[in-house]
């Protein structure tokens, strides 16, 4: 039996129109769907005594963020964020692929981004009238600088005040996340630890844990399962055994994404989100031509780089030698690196199948 469902969310446009998005699940049905845990009113000490251990999503409610949540509507981002220039993605299509690029890179005066992702309709445009547009901020020299709210936007900045959860040496990066309503970004992991305030508009957060990786046919550090909700279980077979946490963020709300935690984010409106990345690993095990914090851990690339050599080496064997001596070490590997939790999910799964 196949169910429809309708998501709504409305466009903060002039018009003030609404958008829909129609979706249907069959064997999609099947997959686990957990909520993400809530907390209200949380403090340093909570967060770090309560929430940070356990290393899974939770959502934050009624956290300060300063006056940012009342005072930036689009008028007033306008206003203050002026008419810098930003690089934005813009898309003939809401669901944005980042694997196969289904989109260009423009630039435009920050003023006139925010007119434009707030609208239904547009009249100047660059590819179709009912285009999509996502801001990602970035430093002032992009490959060397991380995004920092303060030094890109330092008037908007005074609005909004980073939670302190993490020691201030610890910080990395404050990201804008700006979009359109109704996009949809890529599902992918990020290597820190981060807090995504969603200041204005609503948002769907859809997030997969570490352990479901498997299952979520990655190239690097995305999936290629574009579509999560009517998923082709003919081509991504095993995508519905990855279990799926969802919230929906109201304006004000924080998102703790630990890292390593897959996450794909709707916009069910206009919205202005602000990500805050730290560093929760020793400061060497990062990489540090990485303006972006994106990059695997250097101990990681490393692995992933001996890896292929070792599968080239393995190629010179005969095909069963191949898949013989690959299953050897994938036992070793599980022996060595699986949690233990892990494993015993895994082994759960292989006797129930």
């Amino acid at each position: 039996m196949i169910k429809t469902h309708v998501l709504k969310g409305r466009r903060n446009g002039a018009d003030g129109s609404e958008w829909t998005v129609n979706f249907k699940l069959s064997e999609m049905d099947c997959q686990e769907k957990l909520e993400v845990p809530v907390y209200t009113d949380v403090d340093r000490e909570t967060f770090l005594r309560d929430i940070y251990p356990l290393r899974r999503p939770a959502v934050l409610k009624r956290v300060p963020l300063g006056p940012c949540v009342r005072s930036w509507t689009v008028s007033y981002l306008a206003q203050k964020g002026g008419d810098r220039e930003v690089k934005v993605h813009v898309s003939p299509e809401p669901r944005m692929d980042f694997l196969h690029k289904n989109f260009v890179y423009r630039t435009l005066p920050f003023d006139k981004f925010i007119q434009r992702a707030a609208e239904a309709k547009h009249s100047d445009f660059f590819i179709s009238e009912d285009e999509s547009y996502y801001l990602r901020s970035l430093g002032e020299d992009v490959r060397k600088e991380p995004a920092d709210l303060r030094k890109q936007f330092p008037e908007l900045a005074e609005d909004f005040h980073i939670p302190q959860f993490f020691e201030p040496e610890q910080f990395f990066s404050s990201v804008f996340r700006i979009s359109s309503p109704g996009l949809q970004l890529w599902t992918h992991y990020d290597v820190m630890d981060n807090l995504l305030a969603q200041v204005t508009g609503r948002k769907r957060v859809v997030l997969y844990s570490p352990k479901d990786a498997l299952y979520l046919y990655l190239t690097g550090d995305k999936s290629e399962v574009l579509d999560i909700d009517t998923t082709d279980l003919q081509l991504y077979p095993e995508f519905v055994k990855a279990s799926r946490y969802e919230c929906i963020l109201e304006p004000g709300d924080l998102l703790f994404i630990p890292a390593l935690w897959f996450h794909n984010t709707l916009a069910l409106q206009f919205g202005v989100g602000v990500n805050v990345f730290w560093r929760h690993l020793p400061p060497e095990s990062y990489d540090k031509k990485d303006p972006y914090g994106n990059k695997d851990p250097v101990a990681a690339s490393r692995v992933l780089q001996s890896l292929e050599r070792t599968l080239g080496i393995l190629e010179e064997l005969p095909p069963d030698y191949q898949d013989f001596y690959a299953r050897r070490m994938v036992l070793r590997i599980q022996s060595r690196a699986y949690l233990r939790q892990t494993m015993e999910a895994s082994q759960e799964n292989s006797d129930t199948a």
